[in-house]
């Protein structure tokens, strides 16, 4: 979306897709402005807003810590805030805010420290299933958040509101969100992988049970001996994996090798595979592959029918209580400290394979198809899940090629 009638406003946006500026009209000759800085990655650093009189406020955010007019107005924690109550004053007086939320992550009951050590509700928020907040009153809707005031601003699923002259849309991180409508402004960057669903969709249209982080993507549960069990998620915007715990709360703890790691083809989460941080059998499987270098024809003939190098399958009889589905999806650490799963890493090192022998990637992918047509019977492609994967792999596969040529001789001049 580029303009909104309703509001009289222009969206700009930059390369990411990212709204980096957004006009009120106020009247003929005169508008305020909400201007967005980010990192090259798509992080918030800033916030700038421009009345129409002249006046300017802006919010710097430095990872957990929130600068108003470069001074310190809050801290983010995993449980709420740190409210800079000298704020005003250029005082650091700093008081507790925690936030009570429910299942999704939604901010319910804000508690605010008072001088006395003892906490006050503050707000008191309910929400209809998308998002908007229901009314109840001065503490159920206390006075906007924008401009310099500290009243908080992480409510829906715990993001951030933006308020700010009346615009009333949550900041996902990937992309913004408008509770009004249900539906986010931009494309979803993974819409072609499920093109049954709207590229504006959020959750699934399943708010009740689903969420979309920063929309990053799988949901993991403790497990026994410090494992990690996959409980949900949504594969359509990011490789974060977020821990959630018995209370709600939930906290990133790193990231998958692709968007897709601990999903099926069907975009559903593999419920119950478990993800092991202290394994690295994923990585060491690689590390062999590298080592080893197989040909095409050698890995084709060893990676099926639990040979060799058929890796979700090794050792499949021993998985106990686990489905062999979930088995396949049994989770360890890679090189760089992103998690995968062992459909993940076998689908790796035939990337690499292909990679590493000269081929393109278009006739890779076609080979990679025509095999999984030949298994199943029937002629198509393979899931994206399959697809990232490989691809992560012959990327890296071409690495291997290009430093394993000689390196080419200068031309001679005549």
């Amino acid at each position: 979306m580029i303009k909104d009638h309703r509001l009289s406003k222009d969206i700009r946006y930059n390369l990411l897709n990212l709204p980096r500026e957004i006009e009120f009209a106020v009247s003929e000759n005169s508008s305020k402005v909400i201007r967005y800085t980010y990192t090259a990655s798509g992080q918030k650093l800033s916030q700038q807003l421009m009345e129409d009189t002249g006046e300017s406020v802006r919010r710097d955010y430095a990872g957990p810590f929130v600068y108003i007019n470069d001074t310190l107005a809050w801290i983010n924690t995993p449980h709420g805030r740190i409210i800079n109550r000298g704020f005003a004053s250029d005082n650091h007086e700093l008081a507790k805010e925690f936030h009570l939320r429910d299942h999704l992550g939604n901010t319910r009951i804000v508690l605010e420290e008072d001088e006395n050590n003892t906490y006050t509700e503050t707000h008191i928020a309910d929400y209809y299933p998308f998002g908007m907040e229901i009314r109840r009153g001065d503490i159920s809707h206390p006075s906007p958040r924008s401009g310099n005031n500290l009243n908080n601003r992480y409510l829906y699923n715990g993001k951030e509101l933006q308020d700010d002259f009346g615009l009333n849309w949550y900041d996902y991180g990937a992309r913004f969100y408008d509770p009004q409508i249900a539906r986010f402004h931009t494309v979803d960057r993974f819409a072609e992988e499920f093109s049954n669903w709207s590229p504006y969709h959020y959750a699934n249209n399943n708010p009740i049970n689903n969420i979309d982080f920063n929309g990053d993507s799988t949901v993991v549960v403790a497990g026994e001996n410090n494992t990690y069990i996959v409980s949900g998620g949504t594969p359509t915007d990011g490789r974060g994996l977020y821990l959630l715990n018995d209370v709600g709360d939930v906290t990133p703890i790193g990231q998958t090798l692709t968007p897709y790691s601990f999903f099926d083809d069907e975009g559903n989460a593999v419920e119950g595979a478990i993800i092991d941080p202290n394994s690295t059998d994923g990585q060491d499987f690689i590390d062999g592959i590298i080592e080893g270098n197989p040909g095409l024809v050698e890995y084709v003939l060893n990676a099926r029918n639990d040979r060799d190098l058929d890796f979700k399958q090794r050792n499949v009889n021993d998985r106990g209580s686990l489905t062999v589905e979930q088995y396949h999806y049994r989770g360890s650490v890679a090189s760089d400290g992103a998690f995968g799963s062992a459909r993940d890493f076998g689908n790796m090192a035939a990337g690499i394979v292909a990679g590493r022998r000269g081929l393109t990637w278009g006739q890779a992918r076609a080979g990679f198809d025509a095999y999984d047509s030949y298994k199943r019977g029937s002629l198509g492609v393979e899931g994206a899940p399959s697809q990232a994967a490989q691809r992560l792999g012959f990327i890296i596969g071409q690495s291997l090629r290009t430093n394993s040529l000689p390196p080419m001789p200068k031309r001679l001049r005549p």
